[in-house]
């Protein structure tokens, strides 16, 4: 008689088949295929990200846009529901996942879908940016404005008190190719009703104190203009550009610059001098770069600090002519930034064992609309924020094989400078577990994982070997966050293996949620 469990439990490379339920990744290797609704949220959090080290960004834009279309046709009202959470939550790098999901509900939706994505339009646009790139999504999918959506810009702007409504078309003046005029046409609001709209149409001059200053900011000198920035909080982008190479308009700006604009303009900051080693400004900057419930109340996601710092660290834009001579201890600011940016992170003390891929999938994808950042960096602050919540951890870093690191009181953008240094090529998901294994003493009861998921190399799949290991230590668990919003995954779903998105500020909760009662 046969030994089929033998046969079962023999190696099976990666580059093969383990089971009927499987699917070909893009790498070579084979896994299994996500549902549509973890694809949504994959989506929703990632994006596209430029495409995949296997694949373009058109290519993955079309798998996600064909998942997304299939939850709205499942269930539209439950896709409105989440990416409204997603995106309040600021668990997303970038909103514009979560605003060409919406276009998509109201361009594809039923009646019901249509109804709660026109009243998501509020909560999703908090800034006339966010509803000028909303428009300009639903423009690309249909032509002319319906009644819900001329509603909707509608409640946007008369929703707001008349100080609201001047910075937002001061801060904001048009965006995608939309101005404020555009959308007041287009949703048929009356300017002639009230002094505001009729200025943001152009009828009419505003008594206001930013609207006038902002007229008069356009011909004064530095010194003039710094006081009109101080005492009227101008933003940066009304600012005419011939008076932005001057420290003291940077000075005044600074006072009052909200969080997203101070960590988008430190380069320019230190370019013009107002950043400094030893200055008193400098200080400051790091002072509010480092505020716990600053970073909190703008919901500053920890991705956007990480790609700050990795462009501020090089000197240079990836687009451009400026340069600056880094600062210290702007770096080091940042660094703490990105981990305080994750909120309050739980503490706990198990045997853990936290792994980064540093494959060349890994290395080699820069990632789109994130400056310089690669995929690895990422995967090593989300696995950083991962080992702060408990010290004890065990690091490793692997692609066909696997060593341990040790970040210990080191900072993260120490950790990322050699990650790569030592890649040997391929990427073998099996490897975490094979370290796991390899500890002394207790074995870990979770284990980590950051990855593309676009796994081939190893002579047995990562699931014969977690079944392994299982047998070892029936109370593991595992969690694989996957950095790509690729469709497979190298593990099934089970109630010891959790897949999660890599990129969401919200995964060290997420995770202890899943591991609680573990000790």
């Amino acid at each position: 008689m046969a030994n089929y469990a033998g046969i079962l439990s023999s190696p099976v490379p990666q580059t093969t088949r383990l089971n009927r339920a499987q699917v070909p990744n893009r790498a070579g290797g084979f896994g299994y295929q996500i549902d549509v609704w973890s694809q949504l949220d994959r989506f929703l959090i990632l994006g596209t990200l430029g495409g995949t080290y296997y694949a373009s960004e058109r290519d993955i834009t079309v798998e996600n846009v064909d998942a997304v279309l299939e939850c709205i046709k499942l269930d539209g009202p439950r896709v409105v529901r989440r990416l409204v959470e997603v995106d309040t939550a600021g668990r997303a790098p970038k909103k514009s996942p979560a605003h060409f999901v919406l276009a998509l509900c109201i361009k594809h939706g039923d009646d019901r879908t249509r109804a709660d994505a026109y009243l998501a339009v509020q909560a999703v646009c908090r800034t006339a940016s966010h509803l000028f790139e909303l428009v300009s999504q639903i423009d690309g999918l249909q032509k002319g404005w319906g009644r819900g959506l001329r509603r909707a810009v509608s409640d946007w702007y008369t929703s707001k008190s008349l100080d609201q409504v001047v910075y937002q078309a001061v801060n904001y003046g048009t965006r995608n190719g939309w101005s404020h005029r555009d959308l007041l046409r287009l949703a048929h609001i009356n300017g002639g009703a009230n002094p505001v709209y009729g200025w943001l149409a152009g009828k009419n001059k505003l008594e206001h104190s930013l609207a006038q200053a902002v007229e008069e900011i356009k011909t004064a000198d530095a010194p003039r203009a710094a006081q009109l920035i101080a005492y009227n909080r101008i933003p940066r982008e009304a600012v005419p550009t011939h008076l932005l190479d001057s420290p003291l308009i940077w000075e005044a700006l600074a006072q009052n610059m909200p969080m997203t604009a101070l960590i988008r303009n430190l380069n320019k900051m230190t370019a013009v001098g107002l950043i400094t080693p030893a200055g008193k400004a400098t200080r400051e900057i790091c002072d509010q770069l480092t505020s716990f419930e600053k970073l909190g109340a703008a919901r500053v996601h920890p991705i956007n600090l990480l790609t700050a710092l990795s462009t501020y660290r090089q000197g240079h834009g990836v687009k451009g002519s400026l340069k600056w001579d880094p600062v210290g201890r702007i770096n080091a600011a940042l660094s703490e930034a990105v981990m305080l940016s994750f909120g309050a992170l739980p503490q706990y003390e198990r045997d853990e064992l936290i792994a980064i891929d540093i494959s060349p999938s890994m290395i080699g994808q820069q990632l789109t609309n994130f400056g310089s950042l690669r995929l690895h960096e990422v995967a090593a602050c989300m696995a950083l924020a991962a080992a702060h919540s408990n010290p004890a951890a065990q690091v490793v870093v692997f692609d066909t094989e696997w060593r341990a690191i040790d970040v210990s009181g080191r900072r993260l953008d120490d950790i990322v400078t050699g990650l790569g240094k030592s890649m040997r090529g391929g990427t073998d998901l099996s490897q975490p577990i094979y370290a796991a294994e390899k500890q002394r003493g207790p074995k870990p009861v979770v284990i980590q994982i950051y990855t593309d998921d676009e796994t081939w190399a190893g002579r047995m799949h990562p699931e014969q070997v977690w079944t392994r290991y299982k047998s070892a230590v029936p109370s593991a668990k595992c969690v694989v966050a996957s950095m790509t919003a690729s469709r497979t995954t190298s593990m099934p779903q089970s109630e010891d293996c959790l897949q999660v998105v890599g990129f969401d500020s919200a995964l060290p909760q997420l995770i202890e949620a899943f591991t609680e009662g573990i000790a």
